[in-house]
């Protein structure tokens, strides 16, 4: 960059709105596992568990049940879930990817928009992560789930790593184990496909061994901790073994599918070129209890059908690449949902879902995937929050449809038919979809029905493959009589789903929670969500004196009158369905950093999008937590009794141009968290930022402050000298509604990027005889050459514009 160039511009307000991405600090790589257990023996072949696992009836192998995904659910949601996740009729529940991830918990504590997709942006192949929990915490998860029972499918990023190069985990920090820089043009042509990077996100390099094998410790390390099975996302973007590209020969899938997992799936939506029947081929042989692939265009069609209110036999047996047995069928999945398809998510209501899921599920199909979207969401596509309406935060459980008395029959039946014959046809008419299984006998046929008619739905004449007998509905009580090939008497009430069998288990699932369920309370006060489901005489208390009645949604604040550290529980309680006494209590501690990661012993940081983020809104980046929770000071229930500021007092301006100074704070409670204010008596003498950084400008004496509750000490700085001339400046002139001015200053990419200080750079200075709008900057010696520079407000406007390379 040439010594004090000059730059003068007028640039117009440029919003940057370019995906909030986060840095994270990492830890070192756990050690790989090379030890492997063999899931199927460990649970089916242990007595213990085959006495949960029939106690709840629930199939043997996992392909033949259900699977809960409780969408960013945290392990201890999970846990807390467990017994009625097994009640329901779920063989397996799919948690999100848990290992290291992009951190950007700074921005907007918790909440969905923007934030949910982190997960799927791995910095590390170690487990733990903010969202979901420790590594400690998933032992103790499938530990659990296996006294019920149930078995854990781990949804597995093996395709990439974050889109942000900076904050992969050191020894993954290297471009080797990666793919080229380059983004899929042409998504039917498979070299592209695999060799690339999806939605700018670094493509591992699947062909070369050190990938390969960490990826295959990190699933065999899983499996060690209690996994059974794996979600493979973005498969189809990984070559098979087959598919040569470059010259080299992958040997990825051979490597990292010998897990010792008992179910593996791959995520392979269907297109032109994709192989679908050879990887679906390859994960069903892959394990003991088989697997399979996502069969998208089944799904999209089942949607299509309920999104328009038809629910004609045809849109529920079109398996059209993959056999059946060899798929894994939902009605939505987490990215239909959260990713807008056309405008599903709204126009699908809880009813609608309902008829899909017994379609779906009630016949012979593959492995069935009931997608568990986030507490009260299915806002509108267009809005700036997509389909998310912050009801609940990450790791909380989501909406309790999974526990609905229908969509629990429906799971009960498939249970109770595994092996049987299927048929599936319409009863009258396309709003009333019959599913039959059947063996011969009564005592082992069932037929589940879906009427979305306004009205009753008769079924006397309906011609059918069971047995003569009665069959009784789980979910009402009420009986249909077959005999001699036809329905003889019977009804189903309109707008329901009854599950007929001689196989129906009793028991109504009944929760009463509070969430979030983990944390702090940041702020002055923190608000809990509380939450029942066919449960009644719930109610609450609190530690910090507040008590009640509630109903499901009501919410509550808790913490306004704690001390700083102090612990605060929420107790609720309510009686079941069933008679059953529930109980749950929480605790939350005052004034805990919810930046803070136990489970790494990092703080999260704020970059440049959210430093844009927060100006945006008006936010201090130092204490916003989130809007929800205000005020956030650190400590404004504790007492400062004492102010003490250390450091030199001196500046000898040609030697040094900036020095520390440290705000030593006591306080009652002792070691309580608040926050120090500091100032200059004259910054045209020096400045002082936030951290107590002196900066020399000229000759002078200054008195520097540091302020924290209503107590203070200043120092007397003096400055003698004349600081050396810059040798690189740059001058430049504020655009006309910018309060601050800033340059940031960078060279390279990726890896080898140099920058004058993270976003959004350094402030810049008024420049000596200019008038008010002159400003400059010195520009570091390593930054002299060959650099570029973006100027910017410290907030949402910048010059060049956002995606726009800085100026020479």
């Amino acid at each position: 960059m040439a010594s004090r160039k000059a730059l003068t511009f007028a640039a117009a307000a440029t919003t940057l709105f370019a995906g909030l991405t986060l840095g994270t600090a990492v830890t070192p790589e756990a050690e790989a596992s090379t030890a492997t257990r063999d899931s199927y023996a460990d649970t089916v072949g242990n007595p213990t568990f085959e006495a949960a696992r029939q106690k709840y009836g629930l199939p043997k192998d996992m392909k033949d049940g259900a699977t809960l995904h409780a969408f960013e659910w945290s392990f201890k949601t999970i846990m807390e879930n467990i017994p009625d996740i097994a009640k329901a009729g779920y063989t397996s529940i799919q948690t999100e990817p848990i290992v290291k991830i992009k951190d950007n918990r700074k921005l907007g504590t918790g909440n969905w928009y923007l934030n949910w997709y982190y997960v799927y942006q791995p910095t590390d192949m170690a487990i733990g992560n903010y969202v979901v929990g420790s590594e400690d915490e998933f032992k103790e998860m499938c530990a659990m789930a296996h006294q019920y029972g149930l078995r854990i499918i781990v949804d597995s990023v093996s395709n990439h790593f974050t889109s942000d190069f900076d904050v992969i985990e050191g020894k993954w920090k290297n471009k080797s184990y990666f793919h080229e820089d380059k983004q899929i043009s042409d998504y039917n042509n498979r070299e592209d496909c695999t060799q690339h990077k999806l939605s700018g996100l670094w493509d591992l390099n699947t062909q070369d061994d050190t990938v390969a094998q960490g990826m295959a410790d990190l699933l065999k390390q899983t499996v060690a901790d209690g996994a059974d099975g794996f979600r493979y996302d973005a498969a189809k973007h990984i070559e098979l073994s087959d598919e040569v590209f470059g010259g080299k020969q992958s040997h990825y899938w051979d490597t990292i599918l010998k897990n010792g997992a008992q179910y593996q799936y791959g995520e392979v939506l269907e297109d032109a070129n994709v192989r679908e029947a050879d990887y679906a081929n390859m994960f069903n042989a892959s394990s003991v209890g088989g697997g399979g692939i996502t069969d998208s265009s089944y799904g999209h069609e089942v949607r299509n059908a309920v999104q328009f209110k038809n629910l004609g036999a045809s849109h529920f047996t079109s398996h059209s690449k993959v056999t059946e047995d060899k798929s894994v069928n939902w009605v939505e999945s987490h990215d239909n949902f959260a990713n807008g398809e056309a405008n599903i998510p709204q126009e699908l209501s809880d009813e609608w879902i309902k008829y899909g899921w017994a379609g779906v599920t009630a016949q012979k199909n593959g492995m069935s995937l009931f997608f568990d979207r986030p507490y009260k969401d299915g806002g509108t596509y267009g809005t700036t929050q997509g389909p998310f309406t912050e009801k609940s935060k990450l790791g909380d459980a989501g909406s309790d449809l999974w526990k609905d008395p229908e969509v629990v029959a429906v799971n009960h039946f498939r249970n109770a038919m595994v092996g049987e014959n299927s048929n599936i046809s319409n009863c009258g008419d396309d709003n009333c979809l019959m599913v039959e299984r059947y063996a011969g006998s009564a005592a082992q046929d069932g037929m589940v029905v879906a009427n979305a008619n306004g009205a009753d739905k008769n079924l006397t004449g309906t011609g059918t493959k069971l047995a003569n007998g009665t069959y009784t509905d789980e979910v009402t009580g009420s009986t249909i009589t077959v005999s001699g090939g036809k329905v003889t008497s019977g009804s189903v009430k309109a707008k329901s789903i009854a599950a007929f069998s001689n196989k129906t288990r009793s028991g109504k699932v009944s929760t009463a929670e509070a969430y979030p369920n983990k944390g702090t309370i940041p702020g002055t006060s923190k608000k809990i969500t509380l939450r029942a489901y066919q449960a009644s005489d719930t109610t609450y208390t609190t530690s910090d004196g507040q008590s009640g009645s509630y109903k499901d949604g009501d919410v509550i604040k808790i913490g306004s009158t704690a001390k700083s550290g102090q612990v605060i529980t929420v107790t609720v309680k309510g009686t079941g369905a069933d008679g059953e006494t529930i109980k749950h209590t929480y605790s939350y501690t005052k004034h805990g950093d919810p930046t803070y990661d136990p489970n790494d012993g990092t703080q999260s940081p704020c970059d440049k999008y959210c430093m844009q983020y927060m100006d945006k809104n008006g936010y201090d980046p130092d204490k916003y937590i989130d809007a929800e929770e205000p005020n956030y000071e650190g400590g404004e229930d504790a007492t400062v009794t004492a102010v003490k500021i250390s450091g030199d007092t001196s500046m000898d301006l040609s030697a040094t141009q900036s020095l520390q100074l440290k705000a030593s704070v006591t306080t009652d409670p002792a070691n309580s968290r608040v926050t120090v204010n500091w100032s200059s008596s004259d910054e045209s003498l020096a400045t002082v930022d936030k951290t107590g950084k002196v900066t020399g400008l000229k000759a002078g004496t200054v008195k520097i402050t540091a302020k924290a509750g209503d107590k203070s000490d200043t120092v007397t700085l003096t400055l003698t000298g004349i600081a050396p001339v810059a040798k690189n400046v740059i001058y430049a002139t504020k655009p006309s509604g910018w309060g601050k001015m800033y340059a940031y200053v960078y060279t390279g990419d990726g890896a080898s990027a140099v920058n004058n200080a993270a976003w959004p750079g350094v402030e810049m200075t008024a420049a000596d005889n200019c008038d008010q709008t002159g400003y400059k900057y010195e520009v570091p010696d390593n930054l002299a050459s060959n650099a570029k520079v973006i100027f910017n407000d410290g907030g949402s406007q910048q010059y060049p514009g956002s995606r726009e390379p800085g100026l020479d």
